[in-house]
């Protein structure tokens, strides 16, 4: 199976630009989807974790990984919009939001059924491949299999 890297910005290793929200490929498409760092710059991050659950195969899979903090909710307010206000309320100058624990509930409502575990479950190549740090949480989903609640 052939390795798809996507962004919205055309550049060396990217095969497809697109947003995340509408991917051009048909419903189940892919074996397994990859999302690090991504969700947190959306606007619609539910578009596009529908479009995720969307394009994964039955029997297929999906990691993603976002900034979080397991001790809260995520917080997200569309009036901040500044880089300055963004970094002092999300971390980061061009986030949208501060994910918490109830970004399983967010990927379940997609039809996921979602497993979570750190970073530092996975190999340390992969961890440092995708840039992962030790505190990090990673949310292993799959699509929830038809005829189940």
């Amino acid at each position: 199976m052939e390795d798809w890297a996507i962004d919205v910005t055309p550049r060396s290793g990217i095969d497809v630009v697109a947003t995340a929200t509408a991917l051009p490929f048909a419903a189940g498409s892919f074996e397994g989807v990859v999302s690090i760092h991504v969700l947190e710059h959306l606007d619609d991050d539910a578009a596009a974790i529908l479009e995720m659950a969307r394009v994964v195969g039955q029997g297929g899979w999906a990691v993603v990984n976002v900034p979080c903090d397991w001790e809260s909710v995520t917080y997200e307010d569309a009036a901040i919009t500044t880089p300055d206000d963004r970094r002092a309320a999300f971390g980061e100058a061009d986030h949208r939001r501060r994910y918490g624990r109830d970004l399983v509930d967010r990927l379940a409502r997609a039809g996921f059924e979602v497993t979570v575990f750190l970073a530092t479950d996975l190999d340390p190549r992969d961890m440092d491949r995708h840039g992962l740090t030790s505190t990090e949480h990673v949310f292993a989903c799959r699509p929830v299999s038809a005829g189940r609640p």
